[in-house]
């Protein structure tokens, strides 16, 4: 367990790619508070550190009733932490494993959120990751908004927090133009807000797919579902918060929850969908298809901050051709009992698990070293050279970087472009269209 001068640590109430959250008590006042510290995987990355400090920095300076309040946060002996309100009700995200809510209460979460978005736009801030899990619950059941760890300031930072031309965010919640790398205005939060209102509704998130980056694309190109029966009434409002151009949404957080006011009034207290949310991916539907190809965008700005991944990456962690056969030979064997066995290793499957798909949402796909997808998912087939979830991640880092690959060839850097594919190929050796590429630059 870790130790925090000032605090004693109860328990670990959760914790995931990127920080971990314990009970504890604070000596000096005698409370229960939540202390959220960032994962020792990250500690080593200079630009996440950076990042976790100015979320408590940030939270401090915009006091709401549904905003989480921060006490304190610092460093010690390695360790980054941020002290917090201790909120029992859990998360949105919790809840709606369950299922979907009533409509009623689904529009008070709504309301309560876009009034703290408001507030924080009004101080100059997008928080650019609204999701069910950044929502917590106090103990008379008023919902917070929490995480602004990756929000950015209207103003100019004298700190650029990300790589140019990189999309960040979770890619279930994403708006088009995050999905697409473009400039953001604080409509990105109210989409994102709109997605999660849709899945509070319906159950379900508007989009999935197999990858992060098709369910990205979905967001980008695909229609804006319907909701279920009996809920029409609120259809407007989905279709305009979720509108692909930022001009057609709502002008502001208040102009939405005026409007969300007026529609709900329609709203049976007693309704409740019937559309339960499974547990992990939600199969798509034929309104929802799944592009082989989903960056195929040739104006994405992504492709500008990713293409810039290669050189250092390749220079120092670049694995042997015989390593990057043996990731390809262990999908197609079966694990060693002894691999799997332990809870231990359990554990370390779960945790790098996490990281990987951490970096990956992020688009740290092969740098910087020891901090980027590639490696995570290969420390996961240290353990179990079978698993099925870290084959698919380095599935998707392949199809991402073949995409990438084609956007530069087609801009006439060839040198990137063999970086690109190479780097593909390290991920996955099997990919047809990646190699068939390699095949073409190697005969020009």
């Amino acid at each position: 367990m870790i130790s925090i001068p000032g605090y004693d640590i109860q328990r670990e109430l959760g914790h995931g790619g990127m920080a971990s959250v314990y009970l504890a008590i604070q000596h000096s006042l005698e409370r229960e508070v939540a202390i959220k510290v960032l994962s020792e995987d990250l500690v080593s990355d200079p630009e996440f550190c950076q990042r976790f400090l100015k979320e408590g920095k940030i939270l401090a300076r915009v006091p709401h009733p549904n905003v989480v309040t921060i006490f304190d946060s610092g460093e010690h002996e390695g360790i980054y932490y941020m002290c917090m309100e201790f909120m029992p009700g859990g998360t949105l995200e919790d809840r709606l494993n369950r299922g979907a809510l009533p409509p009623s209460e689904s529009i008070q979460i709504l309301k309560q959120v876009a009034s703290a978005l408001q507030w924080s736009h009004s101080k100059g801030m997008i928080h650019r990751d609204v999701k069910p899990a950044n929502v917590l619950f106090r103990e008379d059941g008023n919902p917070v908004l929490s995480d602004f760890g990756i929000a950015k300031t209207l103003r100019r930072d004298t700190t650029q927090m990300t790589q140019a031309g990189m999309a960040i965010g979770t890619p279930s919640y994403m708006s088009p133009e995050q999905a697409s790398a473009q400039e953001l205005t604080p409509k990105a939060d109210q989409y994102s807000l709109g997605v999660m209102f849709y899945e509070m509704l319906a159950g379900q998130v508007p989009y999935s797919a197999d990858s992060a980056i098709a369910v990205a694309v979905q967001h980008v190109q695909a229609p804006i579902p319907s909701l279920p029966g009996g809920l029409e009434h609120l259809q407007p409002i989905i279709d305009r918060v979720m509108a692909k151009d930022p001009e057609e949404r709502f002008p502001s957080m208040e102009d939405l929850i005026e409007s969300v006011h007026k529609a709900g009034a329609g709203t049976p207290s007693n309704f409740k969908t019937t559309v339960i949310r499974p547990h992990g991916k939600v199969e798509p539907t034929q309104s929802q298809p799944v592009y082989r190809h989903p960056f195929a965008l040739a104006s994405m700005g992504v492709i500008a901050g990713a293409i810039v991944l290669g050189a250092l990456y390749w220079a120092t962690v670049k694995p042997t051709n015989e390593e990057a056969n043996n990731i390809t030979n262990a999908t197609e064997t079966t694990a060693s009992p002894a691999i799997v066995a332990t809870g231990k290793n359990e554990q370390e499957i779960k945790k790098w698990l996490d990281v990987g798909e951490t970096h990956f949402s992020i688009g740290r796909l092969v740098e910087p070293p020891n901090n980027n997808a590639l490696e995570a998912y290969w420390k996961v087939l240290e353990f179990d050279p079978t698993n099925a979830d870290a084959i698919r991640g380095l599935k998707n880092i392949a199809v991402s970087l073949e995409t990438l690959a084609r956007a530069s060839l087609e801009g006439g850097d060839i040198d990137e472009t063999k970086v690109l594919v190479n780097q593909g190929l390290m991920a996955d050796p099997q990919n047809k269209e990646l190699a068939e590429l390699q095949r073409q630059l190697a005969s020009q």
